[in-house]
């Protein structure tokens, strides 16, 4: 029996039914269970990093949407969709088979050159202390055991690099960017001196905080100092700096987000190579030979993918090269709120319209999140009087979610309120006392009004009434 999951609207979930008798098995998506498959309508927000193929069903007149691997239209014959759902599911298996051979193979060489290469390079360090050495043994134990480091590196970024594509989540927690970035900045400019090269740092919004794992992040500039570094001569200088970005395209959040830069006044990136230096494998070519590993740039790509972000350079022969990285994930103020507004993390676009719709037509503002980090960053922008967590919300559980909400001043005094259903909240009731209150799904208006009345003396920021 293959398994079928589905996101659908209801009027669209019959539409599956005949694929039942062609030995499919068919049931709602649960990121906890395994599927062969994930069906999705048009406007459906795709789970992250699903780990099955995802198949669109379009209407008649509906596009397919990005991130789908195939799609079929509804008035296909059930015949011909079966034979495609499993031709795409059987080459999505063999090729899922091949990348973990492949990356099981990676991964066993690297660990098993990290341990003698780390034994190497130690006796190197014991045999330079251990004597008296003529110039030339301490010039080649000194290469050695340069190199032996080297080596460390490329398997410990090798190693990044399978992590990361085998869908490593980051460890997000509120991280003080300015307070890392000057840790770094402390921690890397003697380093620069060593080389003689000036190393700046400036941030225009040092009050921001962003959403990230810390350890990544660090691991990231690493990365970009080290190449900017090695491209720089002495008696030139390095930037690091901050900036705010206002995105303009529609996916973009409402909220500024971060930029930060790191410039150099290196020998610049050749046109040519810009579009493909952050490949994995890929190195840069100066003098006609080539330079580095080819691993850092990619891992830091990931990394900025790993946080939803982005990364570019502008480069000019002869001049230098910024790399930006965009991190969308900030904690800041300054958006429109009003006292009815309600902002309901829930994902799911036919659970918003089935448990939620109502509010609005009882005269409250709805916004809707479609994670945990969106939750806290809109929560952080808006300032809304009222926050609705459903269960089992990606990138960041809702427990994460309320303890930050909690903990963070600008969002403590905002009540948080746990939707569910009724065997949902037995299931969870572990961490219902985390919340200010529990909203049973579906609810009435008078049972709302009731939950918002239990409230008012535990959290006087409330100013939610009923509408006349």
């Amino acid at each position: 029996m293959i398994s079928l999951a589905y996101i659908l609207p209801k009027n669209l979930e019959a539409i599956l039914n005949p694929l039942k008798e062609h030995g499919f098995e068919i049931v709602p998506w649960d990121q906890k269970n395994t599927c062969s498959a994930l069906l999705v309508a048009a406007g459906i927000t795709l789970p992250s990093n699903p780990t099955c193929p995802v198949i669109g069903i379009l209407q008649k007149g509906e596009a397919p949407a990005q991130g789908w691997d195939d799609f079929f239209v509804s008035e296909e014959p059930v015949e011909r969709v079966a034979e495609r759902l499993r031709l795409r599911i059987r080459g999505f298996a063999k090729h899922e088979t091949t990348v973990k051979q492949r990356e099981e193979f990676l991964g066993v060489c690297a660990h098993d050159l990290r341990s003698p290469l780390g034994l190497i390079q130690t006796s190197l360090s014991l045999a330079m202390s251990g004597g008296k050495l003529t110039e030339m043994q301490t010039e080649l134990i000194t290469r050695a055991r340069r190199q032996a480091g080297q080596a460390i590196t490329l398997v410990n970024d090798l190693l990044d690099v399978m992590a990361l594509e085998q869908g490593l989540k980051p460890q997000y927690q509120v991280m003080d960017l300015n307070q890392v970035l000057e840790e770094f900045y402390r921690d890397y400019r003697v380093q620069a001196e060593q080389k003689k090269i000036n190393f700046h740092y400036k941030n225009e919004v040092p009050e921001w905080k962003i959403l990230a794992d810390a350890d990544r992040i660090r691991q990231l500039l690493q990365n970009l100092f080290a190449n900017a570094l090695k491209f720089t001569e002495a008696g030139k200088n390095i930037y690091l700096s901050v900036s705010s970005f206002q995105g303009r395209r529609q996916a973009d959040p409402p909220y500024p987000m971060v930029i930060v830069s790191l410039k150099d006044e290196g020998k610049g990136i050749p046109s040519t190579e810009t579009q493909k230096i952050f490949d994995r494998f890929t190195q840069l070519k100066q003098g006609g030979r080539a330079e580095g590993r080819g691993l850092g740039l990619s891992v830091a790509k990931q990394i900025s993918n790993l946080h939803d972000g982005n990364i570019w350079v502008q480069s000019e022969e002869g001049v230098g090269s910024t790399f930006k990285v965009l991190f969308p994930h900030v904690l800041s103020s300054g958006g429109k709120s009003t006292a009815r507004q309600v902002l309901i993390a829930e994902p799911n676009a036919p659970k918003r319209e089935h448990f939620f719709s109502s509010l609005e037509k009882w005269g409250y503002e709805v916004v809707y999140a479609r994670d945990g980090i969106e939750a806290l960053t809109l929560s952080h922008y808006l300032q809304p009087s009222l926050i609705v967590l459903t269960p089992q919300l990606s990138k960041l559980p809702e427990s994460e979610v309320v303890n930050i909400l909690k903990n963070e001043v600008a969002t403590s005094a905002i009540p948080v309120l746990f939707a569910a259903d009724t065997e949902e909240l037995t299931q969870f009731k572990g961490q219902v006392s985390l919340f200010d209150e529990t909203l049973r799904l579906p609810f009435t208006e008078e049972g709302f009004q009731s939950t918002l009345k239990s409230l008012k003396g535990r959290s006087p920021a409330l100013a939610l009434k009923k509408a006349a």
